[in-house]
């Protein structure tokens, strides 16, 4: 039996993650937890150097650093803040992209995962929207609480499946 090492599990976690992006934002952000409480271990040092030799990491973390200021200035209370702050965490992840990312292998199985999982909510919409599959319970928990016949989207929003079904 083959034991996967951190970097390896780290890799299978991206294409993970990219494969839940159009479930419920929960599952995306458990997927999302776990990479980067297993990514950020195993490539403490070579993010570091990656952000000391590269402009686009840099200016990633300055523009999240700048937005981290932001929260301080103005009335809005601090918790408020915070969570909008929220919104704008994945500029601090684009460094660690970056480092897993690096091998095409890996960027070829995200991108797979990606349009298998929305090949799959495409059809899924459509099998909502011509009454074709009834929205039952099961149904709810494999889609998500956002899809109706009237607007068989799988995302929350149409408009965010149809920019990413474009894709």
């Amino acid at each position: 039996m083959r034991i996967l090492s951190m970097p390896r599990i780290a890799q299978w976690l991206v294409i993970a993650l990219a494969f839940t992006i159009p479930q419920q934002v929960a599952v995306n952000n458990l997927v999302l937890a776990v990479l980067v409480l297993v990514a950020l271990p195993t490539y403490g040092n070579a993010l570091l150097m990656l952000i000391r030799t590269n402009a686009v990491a840099r200016a990633a973390l300055t523009m999240f650093g700048l937005l981290c200021l932001g929260t301080l200035w103005g009335d809005a209370p601090f918790s408020k803040a915070v969570g909008i702050l929220g919104k704008y965490i994945d500029l601090a992840l684009i460094p660690l992209f970056m480092l897993l990312l690096r091998e095409p292998s890996t960027r070829q199985r995200s991108l797979q995962a990606f349009f298998t999982i929305m090949v799959i909510a495409w059809a899924l919409s459509w099998a909502i929207g011509l009454q074709i599959l009834p929205i039952t319970h099961w149904v709810r928990i494999l889609v998500g609480p956002s899809a109706q016949i009237e607007d068989p989207s799988i995302f929350h929003s149409h408009i965010t499946q149809g920019l990413l079904t474009s894709y």
